[in-house]
């Protein structure tokens, strides 16, 4: 592929979307796609990325950064260097306003990083009791020999402690960097140093396990002139470096870094030296294709371009439900409430909420998502008609069931009476009265007076059942008695034609004795069994008409049609300044997490139009489709593309 196409304005657009995306924090939510430098202390991590953008690494061997370095290299005309830290997850709001302070000042002719990183260390607090930090130091530099490439380069991994580092730190730097590889859409740049068995150097080891297919892994062999020629370790690395032993689908790459000797050398006198070396002895066979930091740079950039396009369609995906996330979740958290205006919006808001739903509750319209499709108990209880249906149907069937507290039959003997009968001679001389506190149970807390006004009506309906004047205009109240009379008329004859049935005596005039009889009885007994007749049947129709007081004046006048007035828009604007502060003020911690959230979703629908745009215009697809059939060619044949 051409440089030209490789450094095209698409691919920097592409990259810069990516990395603003990064640089607003954007990955602690979603994998972004990016080039991971691994390996250990004393792989040559530090002279790789001072080789790639010429910036001067600090390159002790026994040092060890305590923090990710996020290194952005962006061809442009003209030099430019800047330097800021972007926070980790765990920072307050505080802390995140003393680490925007740190934008130190660097010399694009003489770029050199060891104060900057120092100062980095400062400004994170790093020392004893905090030895590593979960911010990234971003090191952002232009100018006209950049590639576009972005990488991020991690403390280096370690075994032993010392005086500066300890075995904690160890177990630390190896959970960082574990931590990195298990993202999928990160590509692994494993560093191993030729000076050192191949066996003892874990990077692969860790860059295996988090990608066991080796399809997002690129190895990158350094200090290959430590070898001895012939030796067999130098045939070894070499075969490595042709992907013939631990194989990865992007291969790998040979540089050789700048030794003590060079240390004070050019960049151009290091990369002279790099060339000269690789076109003599065994390394000459490789090729520059994979020797070098000439082709290591557009290498990289090729690969990070094309990993971006190969995941553009779940980036895409993935910011999408970042964005319905952080829209649902403000919609949660409502309107900012700084002001006492915001406050009493708010609040005039919540109580037309209120009114709409407590109406629809009342009424029994439970469409609103509020009620639930297919409610549980809990939910069921929102559902106040329904709830007040089954009280109201519950209390009725107890009354008439159980409502009376004696029950008058007819019979002769009392030995055989259960303890809630009595026979027709003993008067009743009580209504019923029954307990309906399970009512006043769904009148939640709060609404006090409310139930105090249910139990006033209540008391009063009750009263006027058991001591106000027995009258009705219900013509029932006769059709009752002369139905209760008839029938115990009938059951009387029928009892004596029982009797006598078989008797030749029967006769018409004894049938009509009986009837005379049963008309004609014994006055007082008439009388009592008269008003005793029109006693139960004026409890049944009194029964029916105190249930539907109750019902219709008690728990619908003076509870359920005055829900929805609990809290109106009118009683809101009513409150003073002082009383709307108290209730609807705005906490530090939702301010926070509103302001988090808008920032986040900010940065975020950026991101989304600039990635779709780029999507929709099919930035890089075809040279992506041709560089994946070339690079499974490659793998098959165990070489490097």
């Amino acid at each position: 592929m051409a440089a030209v196409e490789l450094q095209s304005k698409d691919h920097r657009n592409l990259l810069d979307l990516v990395d603003n995306l990064r640089s607003q924090g954007v990955s602690r939510y979603i994998d972004l796609p990016e080039i991971i430098v691994c390996g250990d202390q004393s792989a040559g991590k530090s002279s790789v990325l001072e080789a790639i953008s010429g910036l001067s690494f600090p390159s002790k061997e026994n040092l060890c950064t305590r923090f990710a370095t996020e290194l952005v290299l962006r061809r442009d005309a003209h030099v430019k260097v800047s330097v800021t830290i972007t926070p980790g997850p765990d920072r307050t709001a505080a802390e995140v306003a003393k680490l925007d302070l740190y934008r130190p000042t660097i010399n694009p002719s003489k770029p050199n990083l060891g104060p900057v990183i120092e100062g980095a260390k400062e400004t994170m607090g790093i020392n004893n009791n905090r030895a590593f930090s979960s911010d990234t130091l971003r090191i952002e530099l232009c100018g006209p020999s950049q590639p576009h490439l972005t990488m991020v380069d991690l403390p280096g991994l370690f075994r032993a402690g010392n005086t500066e580092q300890s075995i904690q730190g160890a177990s630390t730097v190896r959970n960082m960097v574990n931590h990195y590889m298990q993202r999928e859409r990160c590509v692994i740049l494993a560093v191993v140093s030729a000076g050192a068995q191949f066996a003892v150097q874990e990077v692969t080891e860790l860059a295996r396990a988090a990608d066991p297919m080796g399809v997002r892994t690129m190895g990158l062999i350094t200090k290959p002139d430590k070898l001895d020629a012939g030796s067999d370790m130098e045939k070894a690395y070499f075969d490595l470096a042709q992907n013939k032993d631990v194989k990865f689908r992007l291969g790998w790459h040979v540089l050789k870094n700048r030794d003590y000797n060079m240390r004070s050398a050019s960049l151009a006198e290091r990369d002279a030296a790099e060339e000269a070396f690789f076109s003599t002895g065994l390394w000459k066979a490789l090729g520059s294709r994979i020797t070098g930091i000439k082709s290591l740079k557009p290498r990289l950039s090729d690969i990070l371009k094309n990993q971006i396009i190969l995941q553009l369609p779940n980036l895409l995906k993935d910011v999408e439900v970042g964005i319905a996330d952080c829209q649902h979740k403000l919609d949660q958290l409502g309107s900012p409430r700084a002001t006492t205006y915001e406050q009493r919006r708010y609040l005039v808001k919540i109580s037309s909420e209120f009114q709409s739903l407590m109406n629809t509750s009342v009424n029994g319209v439970y469409q609103a998502a509020f009620f639930g499709v297919n409610p549980s108990a809990e939910e069921s209880e929102k559902r106040i008609r329904a709830k007040i249906q089954d009280t109201l149907e519950n209390f009725s069937h107890t009354m008439e069931s159980s409502g009376e507290k004696k029950v008058i039959v007819d019979v002769e003997s009392s030995r055989n009476l259960k303890p809630r009968e009595v026979q027709r001679s003993v008067y009743l001389d009580h209504a019923a009265e029954d307990s309906v506190e399970g009512l006043r149970d769904i009148v939640f807390e709060g609404l006090q007076h409310l139930e105090f006004d249910l139990g006033v009506k209540m008391d009063e309906l009750l009263h006027q059942a058991l001591h106000g004047h027995a009258i009705t205009y219900n013509e029932a109240l006769v059709e009752i008695a002369q139905r209760a009379q008839a029938g115990r008329i009938k059951a009387n004859m029928e009892k004596k034609l029982n009797s006598s049935w078989n008797n030749n005596n029967l006769s018409k005039a004894t049938v009509l004795l009986w009837m005379t009889e049963a008309v004609e009885s014994n006055t007082r007994e008439y009388a009592a069994s008269f008003a005793t007749d029109y006693m139960q049947a004026y409890y049944k129709v009194a029964l029916k008409r105190y249930i539907d007081d109750l019902s219709v004046i008690a728990v619908e006048g003076c509870m359920l049609e005055k829900l929805a007035d609990l809290l109106t828009p009118e009683i809101v604007c009513e409150l003073s300044d002082e009383e709307v502060a108290s209730i609807a003020s705005e906490g530090e911690a939702s301010s926070l997490e509103r302001k988090n959230y808008t920032d986040k979703l900010a940065a975020l629908e950026a991101g989304f139009r600039g990635l779709s745009r780029l999507s929709k215009h099919g930035v890089g697809v075809g040279s992506k489709r041709s560089r994946e059939s070339q690079e499974r060619a490659a793998f098959k044949r165990g070489r490097p593309y």
